[in-house]
């Protein structure tokens, strides 16, 4: 399970923060989506499974996070993701 992922992400001050803000910031723009959007397409794409838990009671925050099951990100950005979270390649 994965909780307030973007609450982590851009509250730590770290290494890992600034290549995932900087890779997040171009593929925001690529894809015309807002950052949450991107990170729940990331996660629900995961090959293990993770089930994000989005903590939230308003309504229009829902529709907008329901957006990433429509969200095609392609292999390349995902990867650019994951490998800007863990600091180096995919093997």
């Amino acid at each position: 399970m994965a909780w307030s992922l973007t609450g982590v992400l851009f509250t730590r001050d770290s290494l890992q923060t600034e290549r995932i803000q900087e890779t997040m910031n171009r593929l925001v723009e690529e894809y015309n989506t807002p950052v949450e959007v991107l990170l729940l397409a990331w996660l629900m794409r995961h090959p293990v499974g993770i089930v994000p838990v989005v903590g939230t009671t308003r309504c229009e925050r829902y529709a907008t996070l329901a957006k990433a099951k429509d969200l095609s990100l392609s292999d390349e950005d995902w990867f650019a993701l994951t490998e800007a979270s863990w600091g180096h390649k995919v093997p």
